[in-house]
């Protein structure tokens, strides 16, 4: 038997839609605009918090 990880990041089509709607409401809550350096690091948290989930 081979010792492998198996790769559980994949993010699908509901999860990008998720990650979508809190990255908007947290920029709208925030008075972000979306191509602002606080704006990236908000999309890489979140991004980085689904794959612990």
């Amino acid at each position: 038997m081979l010792d492998r990880t198996i790769r559980t990041d994949t993010l699908y089509p509901n999860d990008l839609d998720t990650l979508r709607a809190v990255f908007d409401t947290m920029c709208q809550e925030f008075a972000i605009l979306p191509d602002a350096s606080a704006a990236h690091s908000i999309a890489r948290e979140l991004i980085r918090l689904s794959r612990m989930a």
